[in-house]
């Protein structure tokens, strides 16, 4: 039996099948290289705590970057 969802998923599932797959994996691997160029962009204030004591930990701007650029290299490996 076909309902409308069917028809609408089988729909879906065929345009997005059109698409190459390198297309798809510049798309994954641009999306945390954007988000990357966000963190690098935030303000320091809003990366660091309200009384910062200058512990190299509570600075998030170098975390997020670190795990980025780790995710960034895995996607882009494999």
């Amino acid at each position: 039996m076909t309902t409308p969802l069917h028809v609408l998923g089988e729909w879906i599932r065929q345009l997005l099948s059109q698409i190459p797959l390198p297309v798809v994996r510049a798309v994954f691997v641009a999306v945390p290289i954007a988000v990357l160029i966000w963190v690098w962009r935030l303000p320091a204030e809003a990366a660091l705590p309200p009384q910062p004591t200058g512990r190299l930990d509570e600075n998030l701007k170098v975390w997020a970057s670190l795990a980025l650029l780790i995710q960034i290299a895995i996607y882009l490996i494999f």
